[in-house]
């Protein structure tokens, strides 16, 4: 009999626990577009900012739908937008919109969408000053001369469709912050 009652406990125990972690393996299974979309998304911005440079003309232009700067993408100088599409009460989407730069004309714009699930995306911006402490702002404001930020922290949430969502952060600092215009 005590045999059969600790059999009979460590039997519950253990679909207890298996109960569980197929509970977690479900989740992880439902999460995975999300994660991935995210990380491919992160990544691609964490690219362009790395390469970003100052452009006159360009510089690092923030609206409430999205942030516009120069980068080299391709081999070429390209000024890059990332946006949120319109909010007229449909879902949020985020697009990168790259233009390539020539002195000889205006090229086209290339529109790229970059989520399948509906997005918030929200910018800070860190800044350097003599002191060498940085400061994250919500709004990016040139600083004695430097037009692009020191760093950028990105904040994206994905909505799954449903009532949940999940939300990422990146944060990337610039090289290309400390040196002067082109």
């Amino acid at each position: 009999m005590i045999g059969l009652a600790i059999w009979v406990l460590a039997a519950a125990s253990l679909t207890a626990v298996f109960r569980d972690g197929l509970r977690l393996w479900r989740a992880s299974q439902n999460n995975a577009p999300l994660h991935q979309e995210a990380r491919s998304i992160l990544e691609g911005i964490a690219r362009d900012f790395r390469n970003a440079m100052d452009v006159p003309g360009v510089g690092w232009r923030i609206t409430p739908e999205g942030v516009t700067f120069a980068t080299i993408d391709q081999g070429a100088i390209q000024k890059i937008t990332y946006q949120l599409s319109p909010s007229d009460d449909r879902p949020r989407f985020l697009y990168r919109i790259r233009q390539p730069l020539s002195p000889v004309a205006l090229q086209a714009p290339v529109e790229t969408p970059l989520t399948e699930h509906q997005t918030t995306l929200s910018w800070e911006y860190a800044t350097r000053p003599a002191n060498g402490a940085i400061t994250w702002l919500s709004d990016w404001k040139p600083v004695r001369g430097r037009a692009l930020p020191f760093g950028i922290r990105v904040q994206l949430t994905l909505f799954d469709g449903k009532t949940e969502s999940q939300t990422y952060t990146r944060t990337v600092f610039c090289p290309g912050a400390l040196r002067g215009p082109l």
